[in-house]
């Protein structure tokens, strides 16, 4: 066996693993105050929270690479999570 599969992760690599996550899920709240800014009838306030979304959306994934997030958290399926806040802000 590889010794480098062995080694386990240490708690700062594990928390920028998580921090990750974390900013992905932030697209949720961004694509929430979108909606919020439709039904008050603010399109520019609308457009802004869904381009801060569609960064964060743009970047999560690049992180997870450089951090090694699916090596760090292998019993957590961050590509899910993904998908799933993506599902929600293309469709809001």
């Amino acid at each position: 066996m590889n010794r480098a599969m062995t080694i386990e992760p240490t708690n700062t690599e594990k928390l920028k693993a998580w921090s990750v996550h974390a900013f992905t899920a932030t697209g949720v709240v961004w694509g929430l105050l979108g909606v919020i800014a439709v039904m008050n009838d603010d399109w520019k306030l609308a457009f802004f929270w869904m381009f801060v979304a569609t960064l964060v959306d743009g970047v999560d994934g690049m992180l997870a690479r450089r951090f090694r997030v699916k090596g760090v958290l292998p019993s957590f399926d961050g590509a899910l999570l993904d998908n799933i806040i993506d599902y929600f802000t293309y469709t809001v």
